[in-house]
């Protein structure tokens, strides 16, 4: 179980990441005129789809190792 708590965990800190990307993303589209041909965006993107894809993976392992260890 103790390792179920820790794939929770890291769900939690994907959606930490992807709401702190998005915070990111929207101050970055406020204040930059180029906005669409800036580095900075494409790498604030990726984290946002990284924090996504460990949210869904974590949960999958979370229910896996939940359900083997009952």
């Amino acid at each position: 179980m103790t390792l179920a708590i820790f794939f929770i965990n890291l769900a939690q800190i994907g959606m930490i990441s992807t709401a702190l990307s998005l915070v990111a993303l929207h101050l970055l589209k406020v204040n930059l005129w180029n906005y669409d041909d800036n580095e900075v965006v494409k790498i604030f993107e990726i984290v946002r789809v990284m924090g996504l894809f460990l949210i869904i993976l974590s949960i999958i392992l979370f229910f896996t190792i939940a359900f083997i260890s009952t």
